[in-house]
């Protein structure tokens, strides 16, 4: 259940023109933003509405890659 998880959620961001890197059935799905301020910024909004993501800024990844990282599990559900 949550490999199939992390493919319905990849499948679902490289609809919107966000394909994430990774292995297809993965459960951290990165969401890769670019710009460490929008990165924080997105990640805020997602977390006041009840998401539990993390941004992901340098020293962690090299400048200009700045990411959401999701963890899917069993216990998510489609909606």
């Amino acid at each position: 259940r949550c490999r199939a998880n992390a493919r319905r959620l990849r499948a679902a961001l490289a609809a919107i023109g966000r394909p994430a890197p990774g292995d297809a059935d993965g459960h951290i799905v990165p969401v890769l933003i670019g710009d460490a301020d929008r990165t924080m910024a997105v990640g805020a909004a997602l977390r006041a509405r009840g998401f539990a993501v993390g941004a992901i800024r340098p020293p962690t990844v090299p400048p200009g890659s700045s990411r959401l990282r999701v963890s899917v599990s069993a216990a998510h559900d489609a909606a």
